[in-house]
């Protein structure tokens, strides 16, 4: 079974930046339906951030965590599931303490959830989910739970391929719009020659920072 539309979430792509509206989407999608096959009442799902190498907040569910996150030390609590890439279940974050069971102490929880999303040995993210009772999780929520992390991790690649490609083939595109235009275009020979140097510096189409063109003067 699907727990959310990996169309409907690809569809919704169209910058290439990190922080697309349809990754966005999918991270919410993504946590929300955890919470939900599980009954967890506090979420969150951090993912790893290439450019700056460390793992940032992308989603959180239920009121409290929105209101309580800022400021806990969330990256100690997943940080020994990032170690081990193995999911943890703690079914009384009372007994014993630690800093992993920060986070659900703060929220007044008493069982929490931690699943690593690995692909190919790295761990890309992690989630956390947490509920008021006492061993509230199982190993079933682990196994649902997995069968999630598969499908968020297959959208995801879809969404990195597409950004890839999309990024390969945006400057070809607006080079070919310029082109059409240019031979079609009612102005001078000066008007065109900006036009082909908007293509070449815009960042929709080369991004090149500078340019220039040489006009050879053939009665010299």
């Amino acid at each position: 079974r699907q727990y959310f539309d990996l169309e409907a979430v690809v569809s919704q792509t169209g910058q290439s930046d990190y922080a697309l509206p349809g990754l966005a989407s999918l991270f919410a999608m993504l946590l929300s339906s955890a919470a939900n096959l599980t009954t967890a009442t506090i979420g969150v799902l951090a993912w790893r951030d290439p450019r700056r190498d460390e793992y940032t907040v992308r989603a959180v569910h239920g009121p409290a965590a929105m209101r309580e996150l800022v400021g806990h030390p969330f990256d100690r609590i997943i940080a020994g599931v990032v170690r081990s890439k193995a999911p943890r279940l703690i079914f009384d974050t009372a007994s014993p303490k630690s800093v992993e069971t920060a986070a659900a102490v703060l929220y007044s929880s008493r069982s929490l959830l931690l699943y690593p999303f690995i692909e190919e040995g790295n761990v890309r993210g992690v989630m956390t989910l947490e509920h008021p009772e006492i061993a509230h999780f199982s190993t079933d929520s682990l196994t649902l739970i997995g069968g999630l992390a598969a499908q968020a991790l297959l959208a995801i690649r879809i969404l990195d391929y597409y950004h890839e490609l999309e990024s390969q083939i945006r400057p070809t595109r607006a080079l070919a719009l310029i082109a059409t235009r240019v031979q079609t275009s009612p102005h001078d020979l000066d008007g065109m020659l900006r036009m082909v140097l908007t293509g070449i510096t815009a960042g929709e189409g080369l991004g090149f920072s500078r340019a220039c063109i040489l006009l050879v003067d053939g009665s010299t």
